[in-house]
């Protein structure tokens, strides 16, 4: 892992030296075009570095760490943070993650790369830019003059839960309004998008918010999900809810809903589909019923799955600090 972590950086740090990536990701033509005190590399190098310090000390951290006797103010940071495109991050990311599975050396499960998806819902800086882009909540006060509105955004991750590796994210608008035509995610729909990132050679878990015959109509012949049910869809397996039901692991015919069916026959999809649900017992005697579309008992074991549901974890810790460093008040600079 170190070994790929130096590779990591060698790379990165001459990706953002390059003209053309500096010319791809900053915001205006003349963006960076005269050498000053703050280029492309240096302000895309102190925000990677991110710190939970006041700005001014990040800044004149960052100036010792580089041997650099120059003051640099709040006032111009916030400037040229202003000309570097968000988009120059998301390339770096997708350049790690590619890098990281390169040479096929990391951990599986049975051969499956293990992922989880999960979202939460943030609170973004009440400003008129954030505005533009997502939509804010009303909230409302018995006291008018308490209420006010609320800018937030939802969250979604596809995680690699063994490597600890985050494959693809996003950060959308949650709420619809009249006044424009922003699309408002939930996160079935994001969830959807994540997955086209994956291969057979996945198994992807989520929670009980995300299964529907939808979900798994469309990773139909795609790639493997693992979801825990609720109880009030797919009501064939309901018995399984019952500690003493004689079936822990059973395959089923599932149906799709009547509504979703001419749709399914114009993209070639089945309108009834094999789904596997499995009870898994929880040490505290819990009861919940996992369903999959890996049918095969020998590649995925009635006993493997409390196990494997228990790996997604990893994704439940992992989202509140992303919300915590990415979120915090210190990442929205105004001038």
């Amino acid at each position: 892992m170190l070994k790929k972590t130096a590779g990591f950086s060698a790379v990165l740090r001459n990706k953002k030296r390059e003209v053309l990536f500096q010319t791809k990701h900053k915001i205006g033509v003349n963006s960076f075009t005269r050498a000053r005190k703050l280029g492309f590399d240096k302000i895309m190098t102190m925000m990677i570095k991110k710190s939970n310090k006041s700005l001014q000390n990040s800044i004149n951290d960052t100036q010792l760490t580089l041997g650099e006797d120059v003051t640099i103010t709040n006032s111009a940071y916030t400037q040229a943070r202003a000309k570097l495109n968000y988009t120059a991050f998301k390339e770096f990311a997708e350049i790690a993650r590619d890098m990281f599975y390169e040479d096929g050396e990391y951990e599986t499960y049975k051969g499956f790369r293990i992922l989880a998806i999960d979202g939460s819902v943030t609170t973004l800086p009440n400003t008129a830019d954030v505005k533009k882009e997502f939509n804010p909540m009303k909230v409302k006060c018995q006291i008018k003059d308490f209420a006010k509105d609320v800018s937030q955004a939802r969250v979604s991750c596809l995680f690699d839960v063994l490597n600890n590796i985050a494959i693809d994210s996003s950060i959308t608008n949650k709420n619809k309004s009249e006044d424009n035509d922003l699309i408002a995610y939930d996160e079935r729909t994001l969830a959807l998008q994540h997955l086209y990132d994956c291969t057979l050679d996945d198994l992807t878990i989520m929670d009980r918010g995300y299964p529907s015959f939808e979900m798994f109509a469309a990773v139909h012949n795609n790639t493997n999900i693992l979801c825990r049910l609720r109880k009030n869809i797919f009501s064939k397996a309901k018995s399984l809810f019952d500690a003493h039901s004689e079936k822990k692991d059973v395959i089923l015919e599932i149906n799709a809903p009547k509504y979703l069916k001419d749709e399914l026959r114009e993209n070639g999809i089945p309108t009834k589909m094999k789904i596997r649900f499995i009870q898994v017992i929880l040490d505290n005697g819990t009861v919940e019923v996992l369903c999959t579309n890996v049918l095969d008992n020998e590649r995925l074991k009635t006993s493997d799955f409390k196990e494997l549901y228990a790996l997604r974890w990893g994704i439940e810790t992992i989202l509140p600090q992303e919300k915590q460093t990415t979120f915090s008040k210190s990442l929205f600079l105004k001038s």
